[in-house]
Parts: C-alpha cells; structure tokens; sequence
C-alpha cells in the first residue's frame, strides 16, 4: 500500500477527511430501535470497515511521519500485507532518512460486503491522491525528489474480520490509471 506511494510524493495540502463513522446521513433524529426492530448488519459492517481504513491511514501516516512505529498502532487496523507493506514504507524511510509531510487525500467507498463468507469480508474503492504527500530528509528537511507520478490513482483495499473486529488485510495502488 504505502510502500510505493509514500516515496513518490509532492507539495503539501491539508487532506480530505476521511468519513466519520459516527455521523449520521439523516436529515432527522433517528427514533432508538425498539426491541422488535431488526438491525442492518450490512450497513454496520460498512461502517466499521471504513473506521478500520480511516484508522489504518491515520496510524500510518503517523509512522511515517514521525520515523518510527513508536507509540503507533497500525495493528489495530491492518493486518496481512496491508501490515507488512506499512512496515516495508516504513523501514525503507527509516533506512534512508527520510520522513513524510503532507497527506494523500482519500475518498473511500465500500464496493461489497460477504458477510457469510468465513471470516467476513469486504472491499473498499478509493481514489487516492498523493499530490500533497511527499518525503524529506530528516537530518535537514530537504524534499526527496519525486521518482513517479503522485496524483489521483485508484486503490483497492480488502477488509476482513480478524480477531473479532474489521481490518484491512491487502491494498493496491493502480499507477497505471487515474481517477
């Protein structure tokens, strides 16, 4: 996920927020469920998968950010090769200097829920724009020169449950397309 986008960065934008799961889309109070109403475990999913993909950016861009995973909790929220390609970005900066400003801006949609699968799973559609994502040299603050295309590029995220909570477990840049 971040292994290849968090080099290639430019300029620095304040990020799009990504969802909050806890607003709500209603116009008016939603009434509290009676003991007979039924819950929507669909749309329920779909807001914990985005929580756990606004979790997993925000613990990550902290990583690389501050240089280290000290006092950072990527786990929380990814797993899989969602996990090793942050420690891979992360280890990789660490190795050469270099620490990350700005942030990519994200507009994340949940495409699918398989809620009888074993475990549960579910995909997550982004277009990721890393214009306002860069690198720089830690000892001097010196901007790592730009090596690919930093714009808009589709993402595909796969989410599943682990441990008894959603988690991101796969990510994948597409720089071979724009959106």
């Amino acid at each position: 996920m971040g292994a290849l986008l968090t080099a290639c960065e430019s300029t620095v934008k304040k990020p799009v927020a990504l969802p909050s799961v806890l607003t709500s889309t209603s116009a008016s109070p939603t009434p509290s469920p009676s003991p007979a109403s039924t819950t929507d475990p669909t749309g329920d999913a779909v807001k914990q998968v985005l929580a756990a993909y606004q979790g997993m950016w925000t613990e990550e861009l902290k990583e690389y950010a501050q240089g280290t995973s000290d006092g950072v909790d990527v786990e929380r929220y990814a797993q899989d090769k969602a996990l090793a390609n942050v420690n891979t970005t992360e280890f990789y900066y660490r190795q050469h200097g270099m620490v990350t400003k700005g942030s990519p801006t994200f507009s994340p949609q949940v495409s699918g829920v398989d809620l009888g699968s074993a475990p549960p799973r579910a995909i997550i559609r982004d277009c990721i724009d890393g214009t306002q994502f860069y690198a720089v040299y830690q000892s001097n603050g010196q901007r790592v020169q730009q090596v690919a295309d930093s714009g808009r590029h589709p993402l595909n995220a796969s989410a599943a449950v682990f441990e008894g909570r959603w988690v991101i477990m796969d990510t994948n840049i597409d720089r071979t397309q724009t959106c």
